[in-house]
């Protein structure tokens, strides 16, 4: 009579080797994932010759934004500084390493700086914020 494994010992087996080999895929899938934060969050203003991209016209702004960081932006809150502080914030995607016009009604007159601050998700990134001080006419 030959010594065998029994069908109880063979199944407990399989099961932990199962659990095992389960446990390793979620460990390398977890590793694969990248969760958005601000931490990989950065933007800046589009310089020309020096001045930042950004005017104003009798109701809006108009800005020009790099995402240099390494995730996508799902949208920009835009605080006005002048003769009242307000906010808004502007619905537009941009994508990691991609440029994009930014547009916003400005709701105060005698506008004297801008700030922009991205959001990822529906986290604001406050320390990654970008201000404009001198904002010209548009052409």
């Amino acid at each position: 009579m030959k010594n065998a494994v029994s069908p109880l010992t063979s199944t407990i087996i399989l099961i932990v080797f199962a659990g095992l080999l389960g446990l390793v895929v979620i460990s390398w899938g977890s590793s694969q994932v990248q969760i958005a934060s601000c931490q990989d969050t950065s933007i800046s203003v589009i310089q020309i010759h020096g001045q930042d991209d950004a005017c104003f016209t009798t109701d809006s702004i108009e800005i020009n934004l790099l995402n240099n960081g390494n995730i996508n932006i799902d949208g920009v809150k835009v605080i006005f500084v002048g003769e009242e502080l307000q906010q808004l914030e502007v619905q537009q995607s941009i994508a990691a390493g991609d440029a994009a016009h930014v547009s916003a009604n400005t709701p105060v007159s005698g506008i004297k700086k801008v700030i922009l601050m991205p959001k990822v998700g529906n986290e604001l990134c406050s320390q990654k914020s970008v201000g404009v001080d001198d904002l010209n006419a548009c052409n």
